[in-house]
């Protein structure tokens, strides 16, 4: 279980995406895609299944973490051992919505 998108925080590629813009993201993930892919290279369905997926509805605890509230939870099974020792070591960390975007300036808002 993890995050996927977290409302005002600025990620990776110095982006940060407010709450609509994440449920916008969610819905059309769920409704259209649900696929899981590895390092944005291949779609690993066969490997991983998703087993929850949602927006934290209030700001909540998880295991020492705050969560909050507009939060694009995912949470994974994966079913390869190779896949999983990669989990355990340390080199797959996370999840990336994997998508395209229009950058804009953050005072023209999302």
């Amino acid at each position: 279980l993890g995050i996927v998108l977290e409302p005002d925080i600025i990620d990776a590629q110095q982006a940060t995406y407010n709450a609509a813009a994440i449920r916008g993201a969610f819905e059309k993930f769920a409704e259209h895609y649900r696929n899981v892919g590895l390092m944005h290279k291949q779609v690993i369905n066969d490997r991983v299944s998703i087993v929850e997926n949602y927006i934290a509805p209030a700001d909540f605890e998880l295991e020492g973490l705050t969560i909050k509230k507009g939060t694009w939870m995912m949470g994974c099974r994966v079913n390869d051992a190779g896949l999983w020792a990669g989990v355990k070591d340390g080199s797959i960390t996370g999840f990336s919505i994997g998508g395209s975007a229009i950058r804009k300036p953050a005072s023209q808002g999302v």
